[in-house]
């Protein structure tokens, strides 16, 4: 068992490797709304599941939040 304590998301600037998944990129994404300041999201390595982050964009937009993504730039 383990705690995770925090104050909140700050925002900024993150750099995610999503070579072997793209569920942190998705979770992130989830979570920028509420951060602090605003996010982006670079992703680096191979992405080998950007369909599925693309899902989580257009999930995201259907709930009314717009990301914008530029590349593999998730703002």
């Amino acid at each position: 068992p383990f705690s995770i304590h925090s104050n909140g998301l700050s925002g900024g600037i993150f750099e995610i490797d999503a070579s072997e998944s793209g569920q942190f990129v998705s979770a992130l994404l989830v979570a920028a709304p509420f951060a602090k300041a605003p996010t982006q999201i670079k992703v680096v390595g191979n992405c080998v599941s950007k369909p599925f982050i693309d899902m989580t964009c257009k999930m995201m937009a259907s709930w009314g939040v717009d990301v914008l993504v530029e590349g593999m730039i998730y703002k």
